[in-house]
């Protein structure tokens, strides 16, 4: 979808500049309509400007032992990005839509199962999902 940045063979998207909040939306089929018209239908419907960063068909659950739980896997998620003021904006209104925060799936507490790459935890490293670091008015912002 975009530009990726490579560390060990490990790809990820490049999050452009003043992009801070990385979103996942679940079990979304782009081939029919293409993520240029999920893209469009997400900024009409919420009122921001959505960057896609990419698409990841899940890997299957793990049992307790590790072994993969037939039947699970294979959903596509699609991963976008928008800014701070725009996650204020829609942090409520994103759950009518499914969408969730990205540092709430990888939670401990959530992600039991390892469902996408690694790589995916490098977003949460460089600084992004920080909607709460949104400057107040007559303050920068701390970087």
């Amino acid at each position: 979808m975009n530009e990726t940045i490579e560390d060990n063979a490990v790809v990820n998207a490049i999050l452009p500049e003043g992009l801070t909040q990385v979103c996942v939306l679940t079990g979304i089929d782009t081939n029919k309509g293409g993520v240029v018209k999920l893209k469009r239908m997400l900024e009409a419907a919420l009122g921001i400007t959505v960057h896609m960063l990419e698409e990841i068909c899940t890997a299957p659950d793990s049992d307790d032992r590790g072994y993969a739980v037939k039947g699970t896997g294979g959903r596509n998620d699609i991963f976008f990005a928008i800014t701070a003021k725009d996650a204020r904006k829609v942090a409520a209104k994103r759950l009518e839509y499914g969408i969730r925060w990205l540092e709430d799936v990888l939670d401990r507490s959530n992600y039991h199962s390892h469902i996408y790459p690694e790589r995916v935890f490098y977003y949460l490293k460089e600084g992004t999902c920080s909607w709460d670091r949104i400057p107040k008015e007559g303050k920068k912002a701390d970087g």
